[in-house]
C-alpha cells in the first residue's frame, strides 16, 4: 500500500500499525478464528485504501460509495483493472495470514498483550509530526477526522442552498429581469476541466478560441473553488443548488422548479440537452426533463459521434454538427452540453493535436499532460463554431463539472490550483 502512495505522490505512512491488531488472531487455530482474521482484514484494508481514493476525490462519502458500485462494469477500464488487482492483492494476503496463523506461528497471550501494548505506544507517539510520516493508524485517523464527513449526507438534506460561485450567475440575472440578449443559448458543463496552476497554461489550452477573437463581440474567463460529483457541477449550473447525493431519485421535484431551463421554457425557449454517454449513471433520463431539458440526446441517439473511451460513449469532437443543428433547430433555442472525453484517466482518443505539455512545465507521459492535450483537442473542436456566419449571436457559457481527479498528486500541483475549476464566456459576433 505504501508503494502505491509513493507512486502516485499520496500522502500515506510508511508503516500502518492498525495491522498489529490483527495479532490477537494468532492464538490459537480456529475456524471462528479464520473468519474473525477475515472480516477484521477486510475492514483495515477497506479504511486503507478508501483514505487513499479520498486524496483523489475528497468528497465521496458512503452512500456515493454504495451507489456507484452499481456502475462499475461501465467505469473506465483502469478504474476496474485497479479495483481487481486491490481485491486479488486482499486475497492473498488473507490467506498467507491465515495460514501462518494456523500452522506456523501461535502466540501465547503475554506475547499478544506486548504487541498491543507497543499498538498503544506507536498510537500515541504518532500524534508527534515527525512520527506520523513514518507510521500511524489509519483507523483511528479515519475515526477521527473522516467518518463525520463521509456519513453527514446520509441522513442529512438531499438539496441545500449553494455556497459556492457558479459560471451561469450571468445568465439567471438576465433570465430574472428579463433581459436576455441573445436567442441562441450554448451552455457547456465540461468534464474536468480545472483552473491551471499558471496563467499561460490555460491561455494554451483556450488557444484555439483566442485566435478567433476577431470574430467575438466578447470573452471573459475566470475560475472559482468548488468540490463534487459530475451530476453536482451539472446541478450546480442548471439549478444553482448545491445537491448532497449522487442518486438524483431522491432530489424532492420541487428543487427543479427554479432551474434554468424551465426559466428559459418560460420565455420561449426550446430546450435541448446533448450527453454522449447512456442513461444509468446519475439517471439523466430521469431529473433532465424535470429541470426543464425536453429534447434530449443520449449514446444511442447520437450515432455520428463514433465511439470513444470513456464509459464506451461518443466523441465529443464529433458531436459539434449536432450542437449546431440543435442551436438552429428554433427561434430562440437553448442547448446545454454535458461533455464526456476529458473524464479521467485522460486517456481517450486524439483526434486533434498541438499543445506541447513540455513547453508548459508538464511531462509527456502525466495525467495532467492528457488533460490538458483533451481539453486542448475539445476546445479547438468548439471553435470551429466561431467562424460559422450560422452562429451569428450564439452565447457560449463553458464552465468545469468538478477539478480533474489525479493519482498523480505531484504533477497536479504543477498543474492545477486546488479545488478551482475554470469557466469561460463569449458571445459570436
Amino acid at each position: 500500500m505504501w508503494g502505491i502512495s509513493q507512486y502516485y505522490g499520496l500522502f500515506r505512512p510508511w508503516f500502518n500499525i492498525d495491522y498489529l491488531l490483527l495479532a490477537v488472531f494468532f492464538y490459537r487455530s480456529h475456524i471462528l478464528n479464520s473468519l474473525a482474521l477475515f472480516i477484521s482484514l477486510f475492514v483495515l484494508f477497506f479504511i486503507d485504501i478508501l483514505l487513499l481514493i479520498l486524496h483523489i476525490f475528497p468528497f465521496i462519502q458512503l452512500n456515493d460509495l454504495l451507489y456507484l458500485s452499481n456502475f462499475f462494469f461501465s467505469a473506465p477500464a483502469l478504474y476496474k483493472l485497479l479495483v481487481y488487482g486491490l481485491f486479488i492483492g486482499f486475497i492473498i494476503l488473507f490467506f498467507l495470514m491465515r495460514d501462518i496463523a494456523t500452522n506456523k506461528i501461535i502466540l501465547t497471550k503475554y506475547q499478544i498483550g506486548v504487541i498491543l501494548v507497543v499498538f498503544m505506544g506507536l498510537l500515541a507517539l504518532s500524534e508527534l509530526p515527525w512520527a506520523s510520516k513514518i507510521f500511524d493508524s489509519r483507523l483511528a485517523f479515519f475515526i477521527t477526522h473522516r467518518q463525520a464527513s463521509m456519513l453527514e449526507a446520509t441522513h442529512g438534506e438531499v438539496v441545500t442552498d449553494l455556497q459556492s460561485d457558479y459560471a451561469s450567475k450571468p445568465l439567471l440575472g438576465e433570465i430574472q429581469n428579463h433581459q436576455l440578449k441573445t436567442n441562441k443559448i450554448l451552455f457547456i458543463v465540461n468534464e474536468s476541466w480545472g483552473e491551471t496552476a499558471k496563467p499561460e497554461q490555460q491561455r494554451a489550452i483556450l488557444q484555439p478560441i483566442y485566435q478567433h477573437i476577431n470574430h467575438l463581440e466578447y470573452i471573459q474567463q475566470g475560475a472559482f473553488a468548488t468540490l463534487g460529483a459530475t451530476v453536482t457541477g451539472e446541478f450546480r449550473e442548471l439549478c444553482q443548488k448545491k445537491l448532497l447525493v449522487m442518486d438524483t431519485k431522491q432530489i424532492p421535484q420541487a428543487s427543479f422548479k427554479q432551474c434554468l431551463p424551465n426559466l428559459l421554457k418560460q420565455q420561449g425557449y426550446s430546450t435541448y440537452s446533448v450527453y454522449g454517454a447512456d442513461k444509468n449513471l446519475y439517471s439523466p433520463d430521469y431529473w433532465y426533463p424535470l429541470a426543464g431539458l425536453d429534447q434530449r440526446y443520449f449514446v444511442d441517439d447520437l450515432p455520428e459521434g463514433g465511439h470513444c473511451k470513456a464509459f464506451g460513449g461518443r466523441c465529443d469532437v464529433l458531436l459539434v454538427p449536432r450542437i449546431k443543428k440543435l442551436l438552429l433547430a428554433a427561434n430562440k433555442s437553448f442547448v446545454y452540453w454535458m461533455t464526456l472525453n476529458t473524464h479521467a484517466p485522460y486517456d481517450d482518443d486524439l483526434f486533434i493535436k498541438g499543445l506541447d505539455c513540455e513547453a508548459l512545465g508538464l511531462k509527456n507521459d502525466s495525467h495532467a499532460c492528457g488533460n490538458y492535450r483533451l481539453q486542448y483537442q475539445f476546445f479547438s473542436a468548439l471553435s470551429t463554431l466561431i467562424a460559422d456566419p450560422s452562429m451569428h449571436g450564439v452565447e457560449v457559457y463553458v464552465v468545469g463539472d468538478h477539478p480533474p481527479p489525479m493519482a498523480e498528486i505531484r504533477n497536479n500541483l504543477k498543474a492545477f490550483k486546488n479545488n478551482e475549476v475554470a469557466w469561460l464566456h463569449f458571445k459570436i459576433k
